[in-house]
């Protein structure tokens, strides 16, 4: 009987050592899983934010040039938009103003365009992308 549960000690005694390494294992693991969490939250989608950035011009506007990197984000930009009229400059200033992805938004001079054409006019915006565009 004694050395059935000696034994019975030693079998336990393995196992549990064999449960530590894999507890030791699993933890690992999950600080390993909760790094890639953290490089995954952090990391900015460019194509939602491309997308949401464009939907900010409604019918009407057009930008000749954009730059979109980390440093867009939570920093004022300017943005030269060229409007075909008066509706299309109203709802650019609504699309901005309404925009959850946009704050600080300053609407700047208007200028008509020399050379005409489908966008007589420019107007000139400043405004200030939220983090939220790229999420």
């Amino acid at each position: 009987m004694q050395v059935g549960a000696e034994q019975t000690i030693a079998s336990n005694q393995a196992r549990e050592q064999t449960y530590a390494e894999v507890k030791t294992r699993a933890g690992q693991l999950q600080t390993e899983i909760n790094g890639a969490k953290s490089i995954f939250d952090s990391e900015i989608s460019y194509s939602k934010a491309l997308v949401r950035y464009a939907d900010l011009f409604p019918k009407g506007t057009a930008i000749s040039s954009m730059k979109l990197d980390e440093a867009s984000f939570g920093q004022p930009q300017t943005q030269t938009v060229k409007v075909t009229g008066e509706q299309a400059t109203k709802d650019l200033i609504a699309s901005m103003k309404n925009s959850k992805y946009v704050r600080d938004f300053q609407r700047s001079n208007i200028s008509v365009n020399s050379e005409g054409g489908k966008y007589p006019y420019t107007i000139s915006v400043t405004f200030t992308l939220t983090e939220e565009i790229a999420k």
